[in-house]
């Protein structure tokens, strides 16, 4: 799945993973522009930003679906 950052870039969706010091849920996703590989925590994937007084998702799916697939139970936080 394909996403576009609110600051403009194009990032693939590769995985969720698992912070070995947290043990919180991570996105692994992909820049289309270079390639580079990333991680950032669920919550911050999934959280709103105000860009000139307007809340918008930090990633917006590109062409449909509402949100990124759910985890599976293993990778859940329970806090």
């Amino acid at each position: 799945m394909r996403f576009v950052h609110y600051k403009g870039g194009i990032y693939r969706f590769l995985r969720y993973a698992k912070c070995s010091e947290t043990l919180k849920t991570l996105v692994v996703y992909q820049s289309e522009a270079n390639g580079d590989v990333w991680a950032r925590p669920l919550e911050m994937w999934n959280e709103k930003v105000m860009v000139d007084d307007i809340e918008m998702p930090r990633f917006q799916l590109i062409n449909g679906y509402p949100d990124i697939p759910r985890p599976s139970s293993d990778l859940r936080n329970t806090d």
